[in-house]
C-alpha cells in the first residue's frame, strides 16, 4: 500500500508539472488568465462531482457544517496557485515557476514546523 501511494504521488507531481503549461495554453486561446482558471476548476470540479457520484461521499454536505470556516480555503488556495502558474509561466518558463512554488511549500512547512514543534519553540524563542 505504501508503494502505491509513493506511485500516486509521483503521478500527482507529473501532473502539476504539465497542468501549468495546459493551463498557460488555454489561456492563450480565451485570451484571458482568469477565464481559462475559471475553466480548468469547473472542468475539476465537473469531474470531481462525478467521481463523488461514483463512488459515494462521506458524510455529505452534513460533514461541511461541522468544518471550521478556514477548511474551505483550499479552493481559494488553489485558484492562488492555477492563476499564478497561468501568470508566471509566461515570463518565467515552466522550470522556474514549478521550482518556485516547490520553495515556497517547503518555507511553508519549515514555519509550521518551527511554530508547533516544541523542540524548535525552545531553540529558537
Amino acid at each position: 500500500m505504501r508503494l502505491l501511494l509513493i506511485l500516486l504521488m509521483i503521478s500527482a507531481g507529473f501532473c502539476i508539472a504539465i497542468q501549468g503549461p495546459i493551463n498557460f495554453r488555454l489561456r492563450l486561446a480565451v485570451e484571458s488568465p482568469l477565464l481559462s482558471s475559471a475553466i480548468s476548476f469547473l472542468s475539476g470540479g465537473l469531474i470531481l462531482t462525478c467521481l463523488t457520484a461514483a463512488f459515494g461521499g462521506g458524510t455529505g454536505f452534513k460533514g461541511m457544517q461541522t468544518a471550521p470556516t478556514w477548511a474551505f480555503l483550499g479552493g481559494l488556495l488553489g485558484i492562488g496557485y492555477v492563476l499564478g502558474n497561468i501568470l508566471s509561466i509566461p515570463r518565467l518558463g515552466a522550470v522556474t515557476t514549478i521550482c518556485s512554488a516547490i520553495l515556497g511549500q517547503m518555507v511553508a512547512q519549515v514555519s509550521q514546523f518551527l511554530t508547533e514543534n516544541e523542540i524548535a519553540k525552545d531553540l529558537l524563542f
